[in-house]
């Protein structure tokens, strides 16, 4: 009813993410990014630790405790944040107060427990003589058997009223008793609750069962905390403290080393191009180039346009002779990662099949092939549509003998330990590239490609994701 009339807009891809799997929400630009992931089980453990345990312990004890405004809050805000934590990885980090504040109910109830448990003495104290409790008076049956015998030794009962009976007070009767079988039965039968009555009583008179369990629950989070979650804590934060674009590893002789390749490179940008230069590169590594390489970039994390980094995903994924004619309008060098040459497999070549698609999600003319056939096997074998891309060539070029010279790229720079390459653009564009400079600003609000590129573009098919299909079919006619 809200959507046509405009009141509420679409969800957006990201956000229907958290409700169906990440894989699935019909954006491939968000199905591309590594955060959006489920969360692994591990990760919980990694980044919680000691609170990984003992939250959900403090969640259960929680119930059996008044319930307040502040408990039914941070119990709710638990459930809700573990909820969206399991769905993306992202934002786990929203589970982290009420963990911590469930894990805290958790050592407090231990606390309380121990402390009145030792309060409570083992025996009860002896009561003196006179206060002990008087004496139960007789059943009936005896004092009914008292009186007869003052009466007389074979003296006959008194008669009592009513002692002759019809047959049908005797059937009344009949089923009274049967009545009260049943009550009897069902009361004898034991319920969920007696058991937890019983169970709570059998822990409030043992002392010593409650003594042992505080205690036993104290010693061992002082021993875990003390030895592994300090030493743990002290490890994630030197760990987290760490430059994100520098690498710490071991030689050959197992001593430490400093692996900067990307600091490297993104300085060489810095040192040994012009000033205007134009870097292509995946959107993951644009901060980066821009911030420490000085240098301007195609895209970046904050590139909304799905259809400019379609256009990136199809250079980058395309036929030398597909994507020069696209690339030399746009930038000076292509940068990218292969850090599989380093033992390190989450490069470029892993990202291209999502590159792939989000090329194709736009431009269906990418290279001649389905993106489902963009693939690379579990033993790095890649399929003919990825070995004809340039990507794969400008990766392993020089390296494996396979792959033939680039006609339009020239190698400009591989780091050190061949974590990053960078490709020179040959016969680059200058009337298109002053095109640009002359546009300045105007472009930060508009889609500004220069003229050149107008018979690429107009191969493009505006993206529609199912959300803008559902809202245009359900939009009044």
């Amino acid at each position: 009813m809200f959507l046509p009339s405009g009141f509420i807009g679409p969800l957006s891809a990201r956000v229907r993410g958290l409700f169906i799997k990440h894989t699935k929400t019909g954006n491939p630009l968000v199905d591309s990014v590594a955060e959006h992931q489920a969360t692994p089980p591990t990760v919980y453990w990694q980044y919680y630790h000691f609170v990984a345990l003992a939250g959900p312990i403090g969640f259960c004890s929680s119930f059996f405790q008044t319930m307040t405004d502040a408990r039914i809050f941070i119990l709710t805000y638990s459930l809700v944040g573990g909820y969206f934590s399991l769905k993306m990885i992202r934002l786990v980090l929203l589970l982290s107060p009420g963990a911590c504040v469930l894990a805290g109910i958790f050592v407090t109830t231990a606390i309380q427990v121990t402390i009145e448990a030792y309060s409570t003495p083992l025996e009860p104290e002896e009561q003196p003589d006179d206060a002990k409790a008087p004496p139960r008076p007789p059943p009936k049956g005896a004092a009914a058997g008292a009186s007869g015998a003052r009466g007389g030794k074979g003296a006959p009962a008194p008669a009592r009223p009513g002692a002759t009976t019809n047959k049908a007070a005797r059937a009344r009767g009949g089923r009274g008793e049967e009545e009260r079988l049943r009550q009897q039965q069902a009361e004898q039968t034991p319920s969920l609750t007696d058991d937890f009555d019983e169970m709570r009583q059998i822990w409030d008179e043992n002392v010593e069962l409650r003594r042992s369990c505080g205690s036993g629950v104290l010693l061992f989070s002082a021993v875990l905390i003390a030895f592994r979650f300090l030493p743990h804590c002290w490890y994630l934060a030197e760990h987290l403290s760490e430059p994100q674009i520098m690498v710490r590893g071991r030689s050959n002789t197992s001593e430490t080393i400093i692996i900067d390749d990307f600091r490297e490179a993104y300085w060489w940008l810095r040192d040994n191009t012009p000033e205007d230069a134009r870097v292509m590169a995946w959107w993951d590594y644009g901060y980066q180039i821009n911030g420490v390489g000085n240098r301007t970039t195609i895209a970046d994390g904050n590139t909304w346009n799905h259809e400019h980094i379609a256009l990136l995903g199809k250079c980058l994924t395309s036929r030398e002779n597909i994507s020069h004619p696209i690339t030399r309008h746009l930038a000076d060098y292509v940068l990218i990662w292969t850090t599989r040459h380093a033992g390190m497999y989450a490069d470029d070549l892993a990202k291209s099949p999502h590159m792939a698609r989000i090329g194709a999600s736009v431009y269906g003319d990418r290279i001649g092939c389905d993106s489902s056939e963009f693939y690379m096997s579990r033993d790095g074998t890649p399929s003919d549509c990825m070995r004809e891309s340039i990507l794969w060539r400008m990766h392993g070029w020089g390296f494996d003998e396979s792959i033939e010279p680039l006609e339009f790229f020239e190698e400009a720079y591989t780091t050190e330990h061949k974590m990053v390459r960078i490709y020179k653009v040959l016969d680059v564009s200058q009337e298109s590239k002053e095109w640009r400079a002359a546009k300045g600003v105007e472009c930060a609000s508009e889609e500004c490609y220069p003229p050149a590129l107008a018979p690429a573009l107009a191969l493009k098919q505006r993206f529609k994701s199912p959300v803008s299909l559902l809202s245009r079919s359900s939009a009044p006619s």
